[in-house]
């Protein structure tokens, strides 16, 4: 469970080799613990979990786009953002995954978070 008062939790993934942010999804609400292992991209609403929003880092994904340098080894942050209110203010399904993150990384937006920086090699 995240901190006292969090209403919901919000994930980013990150390449922090090329600057490129692959996905956003927010909006998780507080009682979810866990994703599914592939969480569907066919929405910016996936059905699980209820009531999350995502979006793709660029025009051409509605969802994740998972970890794949193309070539070498790349590194991947995630990051758990514990959400202060639910829905989340000022992010939209219109905008691409790198503003989601400028808008979670607002300390009004949020009670804390925490990552997780795992290498990707091709």
């Amino acid at each position: 469970a995240g901190p006292a008062g969090t209403m919901g939790y919000a994930i980013v993934l990150k390449d922090n080799t090329n600057g490129f942010t692959h996905w956003a999804i927010w909006d998780i609400p507080a009682n979810v613990l866990s994703l599914p292992e592939d969480v569907s991209q066919a929405s910016h609403t996936p059905p699980v979990p209820a009531g999350s929003k995502q979006v793709g880092g660029n025009n051409e994904s509605l969802g994740y786009i998972r970890p794949c340098p193309p070539s070498g080894t790349d590194n991947y942050v995630f990051t758990l953002y514990a959400q202060k209110t639910l829905p989340l203010a000022g992010v939209t399904t219109s905008q691409f995954a790198a503003d989601v993150k400028t808008q979670l990384d607002k300390a009004a937006n949020n009670l804390a978070t925490s990552t997780l920086s795992t290498k990707v090699t091709r």
